[in-house]
């Protein structure tokens, strides 16, 4: 199969089984998949306890309907990765515009900064468009994308697009139950929503 006709959502939405178990298979050929560790980095992180999902819902909902609102609607909401020692700040993540707060992040931007090739000509150039239906793939066949979509990618977006752009299912997995590790929570109250945004965002 052409590298361009890959659908990484299908594959990644195979991480959890049926049953809520990780399938070791997967997680395998992941690891073979991605480059320069990132699957293990993004995976750790998955498993670390530090990920917050804070999803701004005017009326409250059950925590399944919470979850399946990030799938089956449009909810506002913000990824944010847990500062991991006194002196770091949290990390926000939009996946929408493919964006990290986090240093790793902005390195991949900063050469193209300092050279004579404005940004948006060093980053964007004419491609072919992605499949529909990958959702997590999407950003390999973005118009004009210029640059290897790996080089655009950390720990941070490669995680959260995998609970956020695969199957619901991963996102269950990952968020319910004793042994939860990423925390999905709703905000009703306008005032703590703006709290958010000052404090975190």
């Amino acid at each position: 199969m052409a590298e361009t006709n890959f659908n990484y959502s299908k594959l990644l939405r195979n991480l959890v089984t049926e049953d809520n178990v990780l399938n070791e298979v997967v997680v395998s050929f992941l690891y073979q998949l991605f480059p320069r560790d990132l699957f293990v980095r993004a995976f750790s992180l998955l498993e670390s306890a530090d990920m917050f999902i804070y999803v701004w819902m005017p009326t409250p909902k059950e925590a399944d309907e919470l979850l399946e609102s990030l799938y089956n609607g449009t909810p506002l909401y913000r990824p944010i990765v847990r500062p991991r020692g006194p002196d770091d700040r949290p990390v926000c993540v939009d996946l929408d515009h493919w964006f990290c707060s986090c240093t790793e992040f902005a390195a991949t931007c900063r050469p193209h900064l300092v050279g004579d090739t404005p940004l948006s000509d060093a980053l964007f150039r004419p491609t072919e468009a992605a499949d529909p239906d990958d959702c997590f793939g999407m950003l390999a066949g973005l118009q004009h994308l210029r640059a290897d979509p790996e080089k655009l990618m950390c720990e941070h977006l490669f995680a959260f697009a995998i609970l956020l752009q695969t199957d619901l299912r991963v996102l269950r997995h990952f968020s319910t139950g004793p042994g939860a590790q990423v925390f999905v929570l709703g905000i009703t109250s306008i005032d703590e929503w703006l709290k958010l945004h000052l404090n975190v965002v």
